[in-house]
């Protein structure tokens, strides 16, 4: 819309309003310079005009969205949030930032979730978000982080194996990143937890000891930090437990 308003108002300058060249070398120089100076003013403006739009329907999609979670209607944000992903993927390289943002949104929309069923069906977009940070940044800390959104994903529908699997993948690429011990604390525990959901005690037990020896090392402890402490007792007794040493 914003090319054809442009290409339009071309269009109506012709060479008729343009001083006529009366002899070789001879133009009305000011003339010229003035109207070359109203077309560019006149395109500046219509580029403004057409950004705020783009912006202005961007912020309104992006309310309707967040009011869609807010009023607990997740069917109707889970389809605009996937909507979104559908837009940016149209107008945008499958790899590029505004498609990563789209589907990290959606991902997001997913993981903040309370109900358990929508994130159950997260897999999709968590595998099309990990395809892209495989794509530009292989082995980094966000990598490591969708893997570890990925292990929640599959633990959520009872696919064990490949939760471990991508829960170990996650803590191998945090710790040749040397990610923040509270990070490494969390993954290296849930290795721990999917090995218990497996029925590997013993390989549990040393995972949650580690995590929960990180965990209560921890300078500054939130809220968060005492239910992972909480949760890796737990897991840490019920191995035990199994494993006879109670």
């Amino acid at each position: 819309e914003l090319a054809q308003k442009v290409n339009g108002a071309l269009e109506r300058i012709t060479l008729e309003k343009i001083p006529r060249v009366k002899e070789p070398g001879q133009f009305n120089a000011p003339g010229l310079k003035m109207q070359i100076a109203c077309v560019a003013v006149f395109v500046a403006l219509l580029i403004v005009i057409g950004t705020r739009s783009t912006e202005h329907l961007k912020k309104k999609a992006k309310s309707e969205k967040v009011q869609s979670v807010e009023q607990r209607d997740f069917e109707s944000a889970e389809k605009q949030y996937g909507q979104a992903v559908n837009t940016a993927e149209r107008r945008n390289d499958a790899y590029s930032p505004k498609v990563r943002r789209a589907v990290r949104d959606l991902v997001d929309f997913y993981s903040n979730n309370p109900d358990g069923k929508y994130f159950a069906r997260s897999e999709e977009a968590v595998l099309r978000l990990m395809a892209i940070e495989e794509h530009n940044s292989p082995e980094s800390i966000e990598h490591s982080r969708v893997l570890g959104e990925l292990a929640m994903c599959y633990e959520a529908q009872g696919k064990h194996r490949q939760a471990l699997s991508a829960a170990e993948k996650s803590l191998a690429i945090k710790k040749k990143n040397h990610a923040p011990d509270r990070d490494l604390a969390l993954a290296t525990m849930k290795v721990g937890q999917c090995n218990v959901k497996l029925d590997r005690f013993e390989v549990a037990s040393k995972f949650l000891e580690e995590a929960l020896k990180s965990l209560l090392a921890l300078p500054e402890v939130s809220a968060a930090d005492e239910f992972a402490v909480m949760e890796a007792r737990r897991l840490l007794l019920t191995a035990n437990i199994k494993l006879g040493r109670f």
